[in-house]
Parts: C-alpha cells; sequence; structure tokens
C-alpha cells in the first residue's frame, strides 16, 4: 500500500517538474462511464472516486440513476441505447435484465483476467449464471445480523427488567416479553408498549422460527416461502393477540418510519425494533427525554429457541450493457477494481491515514480501525462514502473490512457489537443469497410478497382473521406461488448443500420441530 501512495508522490512530482508528459500518458488508459443507484452526494466529487481513478488510470464519470422509478429509468436507458461501460445495479434489475439480452456475456473474458477469475467460487459466480453464461459480477454483503430489540432503559427498568452483571441475557422468551409490555402498559398508560409496522416483526416472528427471508427454513429443514411457513398461523395469531391487548401500537397498519422514530425518541413508545445504524435515534431520545436504549437479541420460545435472519450474500451486480463500445477496457477496469489494494484502498482509504490496522483487544485478532478526530487530517471522514464504489469485493474478507465502516461512531459501533454477539447457531442465511435469475422468483414475488403481507397486517390489526389463511395461501399458490415453490425445490435440490449452509444445526432443538415430529 505504502509503495502504491510512494508511486503517487512521484507521479505528482513528476507532473510537477514538467518532465511527466510521457509518463502520465502511459498512466492513462481512457475514460468509462459508469451508472450507479442513486446517492446522497455527487460520486464524481468523493475522495474514493479520485483516488480510484490514480489507481487504475481510468477516467470515469459517474451517472446515477433517480432515487424513485430507477427501474424504469434504467430500462428506458438501455432501451435508448444509451452508451455506459459499466453499470452497478440491485439484484432486482440485474434479475430482470440478464435474461433479455440487455448484457455481456463475461465468460469469455474471465479467464484472461488477474484478478477477478479468482475473487469467488463456483457457487458464488453461479449467482450471475444464465444458461451457462455469466452476465455480471455479484457483489456480496458482509456477514451479519442486523436488529435487535431496543427498549427504553428507564421503562424497563420501572417493568421489573434491568440488564446486568447478575442478569445479563439479551434474550428473553415471548412470556418474558409480554408481561414487560403489561407492566408498562400498567405503569404507563399513555405509552405504547412496543411500536413497529412490519407484517414479519423479525424479532418477534424469531421465536417462531420465521424470519424475514422471502425464503427460509421451515421446522423441519426443508426450505419453504416465508409465508408457507409451518408456523405462520400461529405467529399471525400471536401479533393479533398483541394488538387487542393493547401491548403493540394501535396504528401499526398505518405507521411510517418517521412515525415510530418519533414516538420512541419522545418517550411515547418503550420498545421497537432498531438495527445497528442507530445513532440519531439514541442521541434524539436521550436529547428529548434524557432516558437511554439498550438492545435485546430477538425473542425465543419457552426452550430457548429461536431464530433471526443474517444478511449473508449477493446484494448487487457489477455489469456490462451491449451498448458498451469497449468492453475489454471495462473488463479491465473491473479486473483492477478486484485487486485486493485497490478495493482497500477505495473502500477505507489508505493506512496511516484514514485508517489502522490493531490489535484492540490484546487477544491477537487484527483488525481495521478508522481514524477520527481532529488529529487526523483528513482522517477517515473522506471516505465515509468508500461503499458508494463497491462493485467486486471478496466475501471472504468483506466483513472485517466493513466493521472499520462501522466503527467510525461509538454508538454504531456499540449496537454493532451487541446484536452480533447474538448465538452464530441461530443466525439464518437466505438458501437463495447465490441463487440465479429464477424466472418465475422474478415474476411473482413481489405481487405474492404484497398479498401475504397485506393480509399478515391486516389480521394483526384484526380486520381479516387468521382463519382466512388457508384460502389465501390457496390464492398465494394460484397466482404463481407454486411455480415459485417448484422453481425454488428445483434448486435446492440441485445444490443440496444450500440446506445446511441456510439452516442452523440447531433447527432439531426447537419444541415446535418436536411437537410435529411426535
Amino acid at each position: 500500500m505504502k509503495k502504491v501512495v510512494s508511486l503517487l508522490l512521484a507521479l505528482t512530482l513528476l507532473l510537477a517538474s514538467g518532465l511527466s508528459f510521457a509518463s502520465a500518458e502511459e498512466t492513462y488508459k481512457g475514460e468509462l462511464k459508469y451508472l450507479m443507484g442513486f446517492q446522497g452526494t455527487d460520486p464524481n466529487e468523493e475522495p474514493p472516486a479520485k483516488m480510484i481513478e490514480e489507481l487504475t488510470g481510468y477516467k470515469v464519470t459517474y451517472y446515477m440513476l433517480p432515487s424513485e422509478g430507477a427501474d424504469e429509468k434504467l430500462n428506458l436507458e438501455l432501451s435508448s441505447g444509451a452508451e455506459y461501460d459499466i453499470i452497478r445495479m440491485t439484484v432486482n434489475q440485474f434479475r430482470a435484465l440478464a435474461p433479455k439480452g440487455a448484457l455481456v456475456d463475461l465468460a469469455p473474458y474471465l479467464e484472461d483476467t488477474t484478478y477477478l477469475k479468482d475473487i469467488m467460487n463456483e457457487l458464488e459466480w453461479s449467482a450471475a449464471e444464465v444458461d451457462g453464461k455469466i452476465y455480471g459480477i455479484p457483489q456480496f454483503d458482509a456477514h451479519f445480523v442486523s436488529g435487535g430489540i431496543a427498549y427504553n432503559v428507564r421503562l424497563f427498568e420501572e417493568a421489573g427488567f434491568k440488564l446486568d452483571e447478575e442478569n445479563p441475557d439479551r434474550q428473553l422468551t415471548l412470556d418474558e416479553f409480554v408481561e414487560i409490555l403489561r407492566k408498562i402498559k400498567e405503569l404507563h398508560p399513555d405509552v405504547i408498549p412496543y411500536v413497529g409496522r412490519s407484517a414479519i416483526e423479525s424479532t418477534i416472528a424469531s421465536a417462531f422460527g420465521i424470519v424475514v427471508h422471502d425464503w427460509q427454513p421451515d421446522v423441519d429443514g426443508s426450505i419453504v416461502h416465508r409465508f408457507c411457513h409451518s408456523n405462520m398461523k400461529e405467529y399471525i395469531s400471536f401479533m393479533h393477540s398483541l394488538y387487542e391487548e393493547g401491548l403493540i401500537d394501535v396504528e401499526w397498519p398505518v405507521n411510517k418510519g418517521e412515525n415510530i422514530d418519533q414516538k420512541f425518541t419522545t418517550g411515547k413508545a418503550a420498545a421497537r425494533h432498531l438495527g445497528w445504524v442507530c445513532t440519531p435515534i439514541v442521541t434524539a431520545l436521550q436529547e428529548t427525554t434524557g432516558d437511554s436504549l439498550d438492545f435485546l437479541w430477538p425473542l425465543s420460545d419457552e426452550n430457548g429457541f429461536t431464530l433471526f435472519g443474517s444478511n449473508k450474500g449477493v446484494v448487487g451486480f457489477g455489469a456490462i450493457p451491449t451498448t458498451c463500445k469497449q468492453v475489454e477496457a471495462a473488463i479491465d477496469f473491473l479486473d483492477l477494481r478486484a485487486d485486493p489494494e485497490i478495493f482497500l484502498t477505495s473502500f477505507l482509504g489508505v493506512e496511516g491515514e484514514q485508517w489502522e490496522y490493531r490489535d484492540s483487544d490484546g487477544d491477537g485478532v487484527m483488525e481495521y480501525w478508522p481514524l477520527l478526530g481532529e488529529e487526523y487530517d483528513p482522517g477517515f471522514t473522506p471516505w465515509f462514502n468508500g461503499h458508494y464504489f463497491n462493485i467486486v469485493n471478496s466475501p471472504e474478507s468483506f466483513t472485517d473490512m466493513w466493521l472499520c465502516r462501522a466503527r467510525k461512531g461509538e454508538i454504531q459501533y456499540e449496537a454493532t457489537i451487541k446484536q452480533n454477539a447474538y448465538p452464530r447457531e441461530s443466525w439464518v442465511d437466505s438458501p437463495l443469497a447465490y441463487a440465479p435469475p429464477m424466472e418465475a422468483v422474478s415474476e411473482y414475488t413481489q405481487s405474492l410478497n404484497t398479498l401475504t403481507n397485506d393480509f399478515i397486517i391486516e389480521c394483526i390489526a384484526g380486520t381479516r382473521s387468521v382463519d382466512e389463511y388457508d384460502a389465501v395461501l390457496a390464492e398465494f399458490l394460484a397466482e404463481g406461488g407454486q411455480e415459485m415453490i417448484d422453481e425454488v425445490n428445483a434448486y435446492v435440490e440441485a445444490n443440496p448443500d444450500i440446506i445446511a449452509m441456510s439452516a442452523p444445526a440447531t433447527i432439531t432443538e426447537s419444541n415446535l420441530y418436536q411437537q410435529n415430529n411426535e
């Protein structure tokens, strides 16, 4: 890394001396047009963009899709022949475009690359494969748990719950949690015990073995759509009972994210689901009420059985549209982006300037830590948006790098550590984390998720009854659900390791599993 920086410094000095015209021409490789999703700032002005240009030799101009209607705009751009060289797209955008001949098959080019061909294994590459052709470069998420029950410490302590050295368990059973909510309602009739809005409130559904992934292990370990989960009716009935008893927000069906934030940060709600990106919530609660929050893990059943969805797998794709007139240059740029040192520098910055690699706990484990504060100039701050430019990364090393970003704020990092201490055996990865585009899944997922989520929320609020579940399930199957199930089953059967990768080893410890197999 230091050698790269030294080379850059040498080039700068040559330019300043007027002796470097030939050197600069040798470094310059060409210009590329790069289309990405909407970002909050102009990516062309970000320091990582300038660093990428210096390290790869390519002058890249970044364009963004709009914040709304991005899919439609992308389709319009490609159909009109817009000559972008590289597109960073969402999973859904890729799955819609790859089968339509809109993207270049990368397979013929990969063997001649230096870094790109070896950056992932065959299963991971298969996420971009359609009919034996590879139409994109999968981009991977960090492997982490994002979510826990954030609770108002004062209100919970008044209800008799205190998390301390004598009571360190962050995991409560459903019954224990409900008793706390009831006590809060008794002591504070004007406080909402639990606020939310989701059909699948993941921190509660965890006790039923249900996670938020569209496809997930059932209690017998088989892979099912979440609406077909064996415990879905029990989960719906439980949520309705909370609503009837006034333990969850009466405005559950109409809540928006900002409503939930406002109710919790003003002390009008005692608990909610919250992820690790929580600094504004923690700060607002403290400033508005003087209260603090802490985190519980997702709930369990009476035997301690619990599952919770974890992030792993493909979150986007880098692709070259067929309208690109310089495919080899685009491939060369993407290959350079796969160079571990270039990726690290674009994502986190330069060692000693933006970050350091150190053993913070004295346990021999080396970690990336951001350099923050006035004593570091410029420090990590200019690299806060380094993730804008991720288009190819190693799934093996990315989580460690990603944690450096989580450490940029004490509140955020503390929440990350608490949530990711959730027992690993209860993490559930999506079984379709590396799945290639599937025709039925792509066609029906959005409409059927809307159908089933609307039904669940209506049942929670009592405008529909869980007794209608079988009829809605039949509608789900008739409107494309059965086609999705058949398609996913074929994929799982062809990749038997998928079940072992997705379902935790403790699945058979569930009392529900035992009941169903007695």
